[in-house]
């Protein structure tokens, strides 16, 4: 393996600090340029109305927010100020509780705040929450808008106002892996001295959706909220234990550089170890995961401010009609898929993205190419075994983007039956006898998976997928090359995608889409995520889907098997003899 020598090593570290500065300069061009169209839109607003039906919903007031009309529809507006007052940003919520960010802009750092200041502040991270919090205790809250935002808002209220009783009311999500608000929160609290505040249920009064200082409102009163307010406390420090140890360090490891080289010596103390053995350890454990990983997953940081997920959709698919031509219901779908495997860890479902042609030369390999830049841990292949198969997806958990289909999945059932078993979370197992000893062990098989070939898959394959058929482009058509778009630009959109999963997983997860009637089930169980994305990106991105939905599932007409139509033509004939003597007779 070849190494690059210094010099080239210095150009590489000095081209990438370029390009990070010139990428920091346009953002906070683009910031500035947001925060002028939210005084703008925030002029010409009216005060938000008390019978708005997100208000209704959620029985809070208000409280400073304004409303005008957006997509023929009633929008709250959400202001994001700084310390000093400065307007930067907006959050619209739609009637249906779909909230989105200006595009652009800043949302680091930044706050809503209700009331006047109190001795004690509390920071929440929905509007709702912060407003039931706020009606309850009357104490002033900020409103941080997720919980990525926690501790960079304690951060500010704790340096402007050192000696407040600070307070960080946790959303527990008890039921998404990694419960990110109460860690986040946790988190916030331990860095600035906070207290945290836990919402808390009667036993067995709680239903799975009910997570935050609102819902607790609703279910059970403003005594309550007040009660689980007054009870916070700071967090408590955990115990390492020697299993807790190697996690911390695991999680270290997979900081770049920069991010470990800033806060090293902090969690080293933290830890009770020396820094050079903190060092130490996680160049072992670095070097060790390179190795295992083959180096296919390259760690990306999210994008440090909230994404507004319309307009990145958007561009997926201006990028995916640069590359590729397809119907427009493809590309759109193509898009879909593509931000559906950044969710793979919460979606119940997961449809395969089926690439399909009836000749060669249509662009199959180029559409799974240019989506594969986009997906979580792409791993691609031209062939692959069953066992390769289920053993991938139980170490890597990767979006398999599998080319050739047509000429290696021919009459290999195990491999049919293992991309079958793997559509569904709940039947996504399989059973094999592993090492000396013969030991059932059980593999997952859920995982996104593509497939690109000439001509359709076995049935069952195909029944369990969305198609994006392709065609040759005719004479005058033309497509850009994929190395004509730099890098940096795919790396920029994976930050988004991985940002707007975070901040959007737990809606994902919980989601119950308007999905078309005339699909069947199977296919509604397919569209299902896809939609469940379009949904919480807003926009034009909901019909956009549903129209995608029916176009490419024969307009929702389900599509009879060779051996039901067999069937129903036997049924015809025998519909036209009138008696067994008719039978008997020779007749043709």
């Amino acid at each position: 393996m070849s190494t690059l020598s210094k010099e080239k090593q210095r150009q590489v570290k000095k081209a990438i600090k370029d390009s990070i500065q010139k990428a920091e300069r346009e953002r906070k061009v683009l910031q500035e340029k947001a925060s002028k169209e939210a005084e703008s839109l925030w002029e010409k607003a009216k005060p938000a109305d008390q019978a708005h039906p997100y208000l209704s919903k959620k029985k809070v007031s208000p409280f400073d927010l304004r409303q005008n009309r957006r997509d023929g529809k009633d929008v709250l507006l959400v202001p994001l100020r700084d310390l000093d007052g400065k307007l930067w940003s907006l959050q619209r919520i739609y009637p249906d509780g779909n909230k989105l960010f200006l595009k652009d802009g800043r949302t680091s750092g930044l706050m809503h705040t209700l009331g006047e200041p109190t001795p004690t502040r509390i920071i929440a991270e929905g509007f709702s929450t912060g407003a039931s919090i706020h009606e309850a205790t009357g104490h002033c809250v900020h409103i941080a808008f997720n919980c990525h935002n926690l501790k960079s808002v304690a951060e500010s209220i704790r340096k402007a106002h050192p000696d407040t009783d600070l307070i960080i009311a946790a959303d527990d999500d008890w039921k998404t892996e990694g419960n990110p608000g109460m860690t986040k929160a946790t988190e916030a609290a331990m860095s600035y001295g906070a207290k945290l505040a836990i919402p808390s249920w009667l036993e067995n009064q709680r239903n799975e959706k009910e997570t935050d200082f609102n819902d607790l409102a609703l279910s059970h009163g403003q005594a309550q909220v007040k009660t689980c307010i007054n009870r916070a406390t700071p967090p408590e420090k955990e115990e390492k234990s020697a299993e807790g140890l190697q996690a911390s360090i695991k999680c270290l490891s997979k900081l770049n550089p920069p991010e470990y080289d800033l806060i090293r010596k902090e969690e080293a103390k933290k830890l009770g170890i020396r820094t050079s053995t903190l060092d130490k350890e996680v160049a072992k454990l670095r070097k060790k995961q390179a190795t295992e990983d083959e180096s296919f997953e390259i760690p990306i940081d999210p994008w440090p401010d909230a994404v507004n997920g319309e307009q990145l959709l958007d561009e997926i698919h201006r990028i995916l009609s640069c590359h590729v031509v397809a119907k427009q219901e493809v590309l759109e779908t193509a898009t879909l898929w593509s931000a559906f495997t950044w969710f793979i860890d919460v979606v119940r479902v997961s449809p395969i993205a089926i690439i399909t042609s009836p000749e060669k030369r249509c662009g199959k390999t180029n559409l799974s190419n240019v989506m594969r830049k986009f997906c979580l841990r792409p791993l691609s292949a031209s062939n692959i075994t069953s066992s390769a198969l289920f053993r991938s997806i139980e170490k890597w958990n990767p979006t398999l983007l599998l080319d050739e289909t047509d000429s290696f999945m021919k009459d290999k059932e195990d491999l049919r039956g293992l991309l079958n078993s793997g559509h569904t979370r709940d039947n996504a197992f399989i059973i094999r006898c592993t090492g000396d000893d013969h030991e059932p062990t059980r593999f997952n098989t859920f995982g996104a998976k593509l497939l690109a070939g000439i001509g359709d898959l076995p049935e069952t394959v195909m029944d369990r997928g969305v198609i994006l058929k392709l065609r040759r482009k005719l004479q005058g058509e033309h497509v850009e090359r994929l190395r004509n778009t730099p890098a940096a630009r795919f790396e920029e959109f994976r930050r988004k995608l991985k940002r707007f999963a975070e901040d959007h997983s737990k809606t994902i997860a919980n989601a119950n889409p308007v999905i078309p009637s005339s699909l069947n089930d199977r296919e509604q169980d397919n569209w299902e995520p896809l939609l469940a994305i379009a949904e919480a990106v807003g926009g034009h991105w909901p019909e956009t889907a549903r129209h995608a939905a029916v176009e490419l599932s024969q307009n929702g007409e389900e599509q009879s098997s060779n051996a039901i139509k067999l069937l129903s033509d036997i049924r015809q004939i025998f519909s036209k003899i009138e008696n067994r003597a008719y039978l008997n007779s020779g007749a043709d």
